[in-house]
């Protein structure tokens, strides 16, 4: 049977859980992946969303061009009842994002949801928040070993618990300095990555962006559309940077999803018409200078209301 059926069907039997439909338990031939008693459970526990929702993201084609998201909040990783939704969001970006503060319960976790949509995982980490706490006065700078050895020990768990990884998301936000120490910083965790996982993809957060001079080594210059109030804006938005930097032809764009800027400051509840959000994934998929989406925050964040109407709505626009 097709993957993606096959999950549909098993979407479609936790929906009828969800709806208090008498069902049968599955039995171990009906389920590919290890037994999974939490999922059956799933009918005794009220549901995280309503179930129409699930519907949404059945209905939804995997995109066509690369998409990798910021790390679900552990809570809701470790929140069974969110398993089909999560697994639904990763069949059709591709991933399952991984935070570097996860347990090792919180990873085994994500990478079963990632074994049931039959995909991989997107490692996510910020050492310049985790240890150096954004400090912007590099003389208060934490020592550049603190930051290689999270680093790598995040590496490693992941290495441990045999995670399949798609793409790395590096965020490097707090050194936004003109500062000759900078770029070294950066070209060091870089390669540190690069060492564990040689044929991954690596994206720097705003990487060449808010500071050119500091660009370190990267696959990939990435640009951040966190106000797309209208699709005018949007268009004008890309083509500044484009014609910034014309000898990069190839893009990774940052979208968020239910939040971002607006006019007072940044906002968990962005609020925007869905129709801009379709216009948006339209102009991704059909724009050669980018070759990938990288979505914040990580999906069904609780504090976001409007994630699961924006993504929905930026899908469609993506695979029409």
């Amino acid at each position: 049977m097709n993957p993606s059926r096959r999950i549909e069907m098993r979407m479609i039997a936790l929906i009828m859980m969800l709806s208090s439909v008498a069902v049968a338990q599955p039995g171990p031939a009906e389920l590919e992946i290890a037994a999974r008693p939490a999922v059956a459970a799933v009918a005794s526990v009220p549901a995280p969303l309503p179930p129409s929702t699930l519907l949404d993201l059945i209905d939804l084609k995997p995109l066509r061009k690369p998409m990798y998201s910021w790390g679900v909040d552990e809570e809701v990783v470790m929140d069974e009842r969110m398993e089909p939704w999560l697994a639904q969001y990763a069949r059709i970006t591709g991933s399952i994002g991984v935070k570097d503060t996860y347990t090792s319960e919180a990873l085994m976790r994500a990478s079963t949801i990632a074994a049931i949509a039959h995909v991989g995982v997107t490692l996510n980490t910020s050492p310049f928040h985790r240890v150096g706490g954004c400090n912007p006065n590099p003389m208060g700078w934490s020592d550049l070993g603190e930051e290689v050895a999270y680093v790598q020990e995040f590496m490693i768990r992941a290495m441990q618990h045999g995670l399949k990884v798609n793409a790395i998301l590096l965020d490097s936000e707090c050194y936004k300095v003109a500062h000759p120490m900078v770029k070294p910083r950066l070209d060091l965790v870089y390669n540190l990555v690069r060492m564990f996982f040689p044929d991954v993809p690596i994206f720097w957060y705003r990487n060449g962006d808010w500071a050119p001079n500091l660009t370190a080594q990267c696959d990939n210059s990435t640009v951040a559309w966190y106000r797309p109030y209208s699709a005018a804006y949007t268009e004008l938005w890309l083509n500044k940077w484009a014609s910034a930097k014309p000898s990069e032809k190839i893009w990774a764009v940052w979208v968020t999803l239910g939040s971002g800027y607006k006019p007072g400051g940044w906002s968990w509840d962005l609020g925007l018409d869905p129709i801009e959000y379709r216009y948006l994934g339209r102009m991704i998929a059909a724009d050669n200078r980018i070759n990938a989406a990288l979505l914040y925050p990580g999906p069904y964040r609780r504090d976001v209301p409007g994630f699961h109407e924006a993504f929905v709505a930026f899908i469609q626009g993506a695979t029409e």
